[in-house]
């Protein structure tokens, strides 16, 4: 172990953040696949502006799933998923005219009639959430939007809430019926949720919408009580409640027209099924929760929305108290009328090392809508019911904290004087550790006619204080690489690798480094013609820190070995940063007395360590 005199001068400085990038709002771009070409990884999109060679990105297909659609109590239920909720990463190593070709061979299969669409993955070093971090929302006539994914190699710091809630598929939409109840008729799983006349009523809606779902039903079949996959159900005429979304879990079933004067008619919409994602290969937005059937009601939003899918890989990430939500949303209430079912909670993959502390996780289902009675005497109209919970997969580490995948409550009754409801809740969602996201291994032939370029791909990775290099090429005949590495603008070369025949990948270690910023390049060397990759760079964050708080003596100790200009900061509970110091020079070990600081809770970090403290009453 280097030792290092003790330096106790240091700097005060405005608190800042180091190879940060500020982020917020829609930071995704999303493309529709309208072609796909297996053999070389090719994919034909609407548009690719915007996408370049080494960009990260996901495919994802939203539909396509099969159900029956019977007459009965089976209406809406799964017979076979097809290829909805397949899902991959990969990497772009080409883009020609409407088309992009992928590093990888094309892990799973795809139908582009079934709304399968492209998403661009930003990647970052460092990145802080300035404002709500959200996906666009989903829209089913374009077939995109309703994911936010990103890539963080260092440090995601969260002063605003990651929030894809009500992202995903829609609710089924509110509508006023203009007729009355003629009759007690309306049974049917299915009905065509365009008003109609019967008898002697005009604009009559015999079954009101059913939520979105990974299938799509013909107009004549989307509405009445039937749910359609994981899409709630719509409450049928007269008054009867909508079901809830799902996602892997049984949403809530809606409320019964229970009324003993007036109009009636037990026939409250089933909730959302509940789907197989064959542990983890697919995965979904959470259900559109059913509208419930109205006639009196002046306006409501309809069946609350599922909740979108999150993504997010990084080294580390800081809380600061702030959710990463993908909750399902409200149904619609109601006065005198059927109430809607709530949203299904969405999916959220989290590829985390490092949480600094407790973190807040959301996949919950939304509440179904509440309806108003009136305090008529003889009414009971059906209240909506909850959507289920969703699904949190963890790649890493799970961290301390909350994580909340509760289902929806089933709709409250106001002013009510019928002694029960028929609405359930829905079901708690699921967590999943351990769970590797779906990414091919496999090199595509993205080379030749469709690559112009030797490289298939140069990426670097670092452990402990190793830098470890990893690069892919074709086309390269008699030649050799050249390993370089620059510090302080001098590239030295640290190894001469021969091509072997039929090889197209390599890899080289470079150990034993000091804490600091490198960067390499290769160099290849072929019948006497030179090529150089992409310039790759690394930090190196050197040996283990740990830091601690002593409540007795008021003080922060930084054990390790500590780096010159390396920055030490103090945040509070709001996210902002209230001390920092960078040092001078190289020390071993630093402590300080924090007795300055107001009571409550506090985060102490570097850049390689973290702790959470509490000051209290002295």
């Amino acid at each position: 172990m280097r030792a290092y005199p003790l330096i106790t001068v240091f700097w005060m400085l405005p608190c800042i953040l180091f190879s940060q990038t500020n982020i917020s709002g829609i930071v995704n771009t999303y493309h529709k696949v309208i072609g796909i070409n297996y053999t070389q990884s090719g994919l034909k999109l609407d548009d690719v502006t915007g996408i370049s060679v080494n960009d990260r990105v996901m495919i994802l297909q939203m539909k396509g799933a099969t159900v029956n659609t019977s007459n009965s109590n089976s209406f809406g239920s799964v017979t076979s998923l097809n290829e909805a909720g397949n899902y991959e990463l990969a990497t772009v190593c080409d883009v020609r005219n409407d088309s992009v070709f992928l590093l990888q061979q094309l892990l799973r299969t795809y139908t582009v009639t079934d709304k399968v669409q492209l998403i661009k993955i930003p990647v970052y070093v460092s990145a802080t959430v300035t404002a709500p971090l959200e996906p666009a929302i989903w829209d089913s006539a374009t077939g995109k939007g309703g994911v936010l994914a990103i890539i963080v190699a260092e440090s995601l710091t969260l002063n605003s809430a990651v929030s894809a809630s009500g992202k995903g598929f829609r609710g089924g939409a509110f509508y006023k019926d203009a007729g009355g109840c003629a009759s007690n008729t309306f049974s049917n799983f299915a009905y065509n949720p365009t008003p109609t006349t019967f008898l002697f009523f005009s604009n009559v809606q015999l079954g009101a919408y059913k939520g979105e779902s990974v299938s799509d039903l013909p107009i004549t079949l989307d509405g009445g009580k039937g749910a359609c996959a994981n899409g709630g159900g719509g409450g049928n005429n007269h008054n009867n409640g909508g079901g809830g979304g799902s996602n892997l879990a049984l949403a809530g079933k809606g409320g019964d027209n229970l009324s003993t004067a007036g109009c009636t008619g037990q026939q409250g919409a089933i909730g959302g099924y509940a789907l197989n994602s064959n542990t983890g290969s697919k995965i979904f937005f959470g259900g559109g929760g059913g509208a419930g059937h109205a006639n009196n009601t002046a306006a409501s939003s309809g069946g609350g929305y599922g909740g979108g899918i999150v993504f997010i890989q990084a080294q580390t990430v800081v809380s600061n108290g702030f959710t990463i939500s993908a909750n399902g949303s409200v149904g619609g209430n109601t006065s005198g009328d059927g109430a809607s079912g709530g949203g299904g909670g969405g999916t959220i993959i989290l590829n985390v090392a490092n949480y600094t502390d407790a973190a807040s996780i959301e996949a919950r289902g939304g509440n179904g809508g509440q309806v108003d009675d009136e305090l008529l005497s003889g009414r009971c109209y059906g209240e909506g019911g909850g959507g289920s919970g969703g699904v949190v997969y963890f790649s890493d580490l799970q961290p301390a904290g909350t994580i909340n995948i509760n289902g929806g409550a089933k709709g409250v009754k106001m002013n009510s004087t019928c002694a029960s409801n028929t609405g359930t809740n829905g079901a708690i969602g699921s967590q999943v550790l351990n769970y590797e996201f779906m990414e091919s291994p496999s090199l595509s032939t993205c080379s030749g006619l469709v690559l112009d370029v030797d490289w298939l791909y140069f990426r670097t990775n670092t452990s402990a204080n190793t830098a470890l290099l990893q690069w892919a090429v074709t086309n390269t005949g008699n030649a050799h690489f050249l390993v370089e590495r620059r510090r302080e603008e001098q590239w030295l070369q640290l190894a001469q690798i021969p091509v072997i025949s039929n090889k197209t990948e390599y890899s080289f270690r470079d150990p034993y480094l000091a804490s600091g910023t490198y960067q390499y390049r290769l160099k290849l060397i072929s019948n006497q013609n030179v090529s150089y990759s992409p310039i790759r760079q690394v930090a190196i964050k050197g040996t283990q820190q740990s830091i601690s708080y002593n409540l007795l003596s008021q003080q922060i100790f930084v054990k390790g070995e500590i780096d010159k200009n390396e920055i030490f900061q103090i945040f509070d509970p709001s996210g902002k940063c209230v001390y920092q110091k960078t040092f001078l020079g190289n020390m071993n070990g630093w402590h300080f007395n924090i007795s300055f600081l107001k009571n409550g809770t506090y985060i102490a970090r570097t850049a390689r360590a973290a702790t959470k403290f509490i000051v209290a009453a002295r």
